[in-house]
């Protein structure tokens, strides 16, 4: 019950080998802290020589690094390597057939298929960003590693910032950096743990995406919109939002979402011309 454990998740207790959940979690949740346990438990010294290999410079950061693992076992442990990679494959990484089949939740389902990176029997090198509803990032992660110096992540025209106006739809776009490397996102927003009546829910976004090239493997692939006009050579014939990597870094010239002006021109401020952006540049 929340009045017996207002402030945590789980609790085990190890003098009675008895875990305590609680009943804010959704059965996917629940599901997950149970299997976490399990693996602390039974894996216990596999995560602390992987913790240990990592030479980690402080007791908070081995602490951290051990729950991740933690999480990523227990993933592992609900969605089984190669049975959910076939599954993915076969239906075209379709993630609310995915979360059916196995029992999981879309969050679930979404930060496993980050880690289908097996060199013999790799899945799609998919990335995740996490924000809160305040734009901050919860949490990044990629197959590959999160894409970071290429695909930034802090663009406003990102469909993970527009999902909060409909939340539970998925949200399905083709973007393109300024370097005119393209990437189908999707973007769906999810609900924390249940609180009381007076307690507001925590609502997060994420955005989980690759590059456009693997869409016909993909089946939100199919939906993209297409071009409104012939693209050039060499160019996807679907039509491309044009995002950057953050404003501060970005050059798009009459950016209606710009927010700040980029540190790499001058301010181009003219009384005579009043641009689409309050930060125009030369």
């Amino acid at each position: 019950p929340v009045a017996t454990m207002p402030n945590w998740r789980r609790r085990y207790d190890r003098h009675t080998n008895r875990l305590f959940l609680s009943e804010r979690l959704s059965p996917f949740d629940r599901l997950r802290e149970v299997a976490m346990e399990a693996c602390l438990v039974r894996m216990n010294v596999a995560i602390g020589a992987e913790v240990e290999a990592l030479k980690l410079s402080s007791d908070e950061a081995a602490r951290l690094a051990r729950f991740e693992m933690a999480r990523y076992a227990a993933h592992a442990l609900m969605m089984p390597y190669e049975p959910f990679r076939a599954a993915a494959v076969k239906e075209r990484y379709d993630i609310d057939i995915l979360r059916a089949r196995f029992g999981v939740s879309f969050e679930q389902a979404a930060t496993r298929l980050t880690t289908l990176q097996r060199p013999e029997a790799a899945g799609i090198p998919f990335f995740l960003i996490e924000i809160d509803q305040s734009g901050r990032r919860v949490r990044r992660l990629g197959a590959l590693g999160f894409p970071a110096s290429r695909f930034g992540g802090g663009c406003p025209r990102l469909p993970m910032y527009a999902a909060f106006a409909e939340p539970g739809r998925i949200l399905v776009e083709a973007v393109e950096m300024p370097d005119e490397t393209a990437y189908l996102c999707l973007a769906r927003t999810l609900e924390g743990p249940q609180g009381g009546f007076d307690e507001k829910v925590r609502r997060t976004s994420i955005l989980l995406g690759c590059e456009l090239g693997f869409r016909e493997g993909i089946a939100y692939g199919d939906g993209l919109a297409p071009a409104e006009a012939r693209n050039p050579a060499g160019k996807p014939d679907v039509r491309l939002t044009p995002i950057g990597p953050a404003c501060r870094l970005c050059e798009r010239v009459g950016c209606l979402s710009r927010a700040e002006p980029p540190i790499t021109r001058p301010l181009g401020l003219d009384e005579m011309v009043t641009g689409l952006s309050a930060f125009d540049f030369q």
